[in-house]
Formats: structure tokens, sequence, C-alpha cells
């Protein structure tokens, strides 16, 4: 449940995304019925780790990075100094 402040503020970022209620509905309606096949394919798709393009932003001392890296398993980071 929303405020109606929320409820408005969530309709106009709605409306300016050009999200009519119809739109939203149709998503809405292909989500529910979507199936398991359907689901594995597009987590594999957008999911799997070769298929992430992402990045992340941390500010730590070069040996607390270092530290990090020990301790993840085959997805190193890089370190950046600005």
């Amino acid at each position: 449940p929303l405020s109606p402040g929320g409820r408005g503020s969530h309709e106009f970022a709605n409306i300016t995304q050009g999200l009519s209620l119809e739109k939203r509905n149709t998503l809405r309606q292909q989500i529910l019925t979507m199936d398991r096949a359907t689901l594995a394919r597009v987590a594999e798709r957008y999911l799997a780790p070769e298929n992430r393009l992402s990045a992340i932003g941390i500010m730590a001392s070069e040996e607390a990075l270092k530290k990090a890296n020990d301790e993840v398993d085959g997805l190193e980071l890089e370190i950046t100094t600005l």
C-alpha cells in the first residue's frame, strides 16, 4: 500500500516514462503467465556470470581490497586509484 503522496509520485513517474496503465497491466500479465522454461532462459541470458556487465565502486584501502580479493572465488576486483 502506498500513501496518497506515494501513489501520486508513482503515477507521475509512470506517466513521464510513457507507462500507461494498459502497458503496465500487459507487462504484469506476461510476468504472471511466464513458464519455468522461459524464466530459466531469461535467467541464463541476463544473470549468467559471463553476461553480467556491472561496476561496483568501493572506497577502501588497497590492503582491504587485496584482502577482499583473496576471499572471492574467481571474481577479482580491480584497483583503480582516483
